[in-house]
């Protein structure tokens, strides 16, 4: 990864300790990265299609938050200070195109039966926490939230440097722990509690990027815009064939499918929550994505295919206009997850519309 200056780091870092007590931001741009999947090259390739259509100025995110390879792909651009767009989509798009899986995990000693039987996952990741040692090598330079999973109590763990920073060893951990998929991936230990794939309990973290930016606008909805970069979109999942899908497969698609439909309750409710956000653009896979025999496979071709993608459909949703495509993905949303009929939409707005008002005066309640 190219290195920053000491000037870039010094400044950011005082950047992220001050800006809690500095004047409210105009504006306050924020990036959800979803996870459930192992076809992070996409979002690579989502955010190029973003940089050419819209400039490096309007990627200029604050808040990053992200999941599972969302998380890392999120830990990658968080490598870089904000005001430096291009280089870290560069940088992010390199990542993506020389990874190997040989630089990120192995068979054990023994095999697929050592991890079977005797480890708590089937791949030996310790290639992955040198490699990543290499390349992530100091704490974020703008917010970031990485989601996981607490297989203790069955909670959504949301890790984030909102009030203090990270240290590298422990953001380090963190990334681990997002894409430590079930029985594919170690859990990784983090202050006594087991965490691991955070997609299983929630593939888009929209709240956190909310909160942060609006604690940065003070409370200024309207100043706050967030873009949302998809793995998994319904055309994707039609039009995927998965007849000769082996196990790994098999447990790859039922996290996407688990995802997607976490999703689609996730835009209803940012649609009722936050009425007054400016949702900008969703950008979702237009066809099914290439699927490798292996997790995490990194087979450039599909990864040179997987990033063409995400830039057209990145550019066809700017075309579309701001805030289209996120009411698309709304209407669909309510489509799918509909099971009393027309009657639905109405009754989740009042239950949103209940939600807000206890959250509002518990706000009252805490300023008083």
């Amino acid at each position: 990864m190219r290195s920053l200056s000491l000037f870039q780091i010094l400044l950011a870092t005082s950047c992220l300790v001050l800006a809690i007590n500095a004047d409210p931001q105009a504006i306050c741009r924020g990036l959800v990265l979803q996870g459930g999947s192992d076809k992070g090259a996409y979002q690579a390739g989502a955010l190029k299609g973003l940089i050419d259509s819209i400039g490096g100025d309007e990627i200029g995110y604050d808040v990053i938050s992200g999941v599972t390879i969302g998380g890392l792909n999120a830990a990658w651009m968080s490598q870089f200070p904000k005001g430096l767009e291009e280089p870290m989509v560069d940088e992010l798009t390199d990542f993506w195109l020389t990874v190997k899986s040989s630089d990120m995990y192995k068979n054990w000693e023994a095999g697929p039966i050592q991890g079977l039987l005797f480890e708590s996952s089937l791949f030996n990741t310790s290639p992955g926490s040198q490699y990543l040692k290499s390349h992530i090598t100091q704490p974020p330079q703008r917010y970031v939230a990485i989601g996981a999973a607490n297989a203790n109590d069955g909670s959504f763990k949301v890790f984030h440097n909102f009030q203090q920073n990270f240290e590298v060893g422990n953001f380090l951990d963190v990334v681990q722990a997002s894409n430590g998929i079930a029985a594919v991936f170690p859990y990784v230990n983090i202050d006594g509690h087991t965490y691991f794939d955070g997609s299983v309990l929630k593939s888009l973290d929209i709240s956190s990027v909310v909160d942060q930016c609006r604690a940065l606008t003070n409370g200024n909805d309207s100043a706050i815009v967030v873009d949302i970069l998809m793995l998994s979109a319904h055309k994707s999942f039609a039009e995927a064939d998965v007849s000769k899908y082996n196990s790994i497969q098999v447990l790859i698609r039922t996290l996407e499918l688990m995802s997607y439909q976490d999703s689609m309750i996730g835009f209803i409710r940012a649609q009722q929550s936050y009425p007054n956000i400016n949702f900008r653009y969703v950008i979702s896979p237009s066809k099914a994505l290439p699927s490798g025999s292996l997790p995490f496979s990194y087979n450039h071709n599909d990864i040179q295919a997987m990033m063409a993608q995400g830039a057209q459909d990145a550019k066809d949703a700017v075309a579309k206009g701001a805030g289209v495509s996120f009411q698309e993905h709304v209407e669909f949303a309510y489509k799918k997850t509909s099971r009393g009929g027309p009657k639905t939409g109405p009754l989740l707005n009042k239950y949103f519309q209940q939600v807000n008002d206890i959250l509002s005066q518990r706000r009252e309640q805490v300023t008083m």
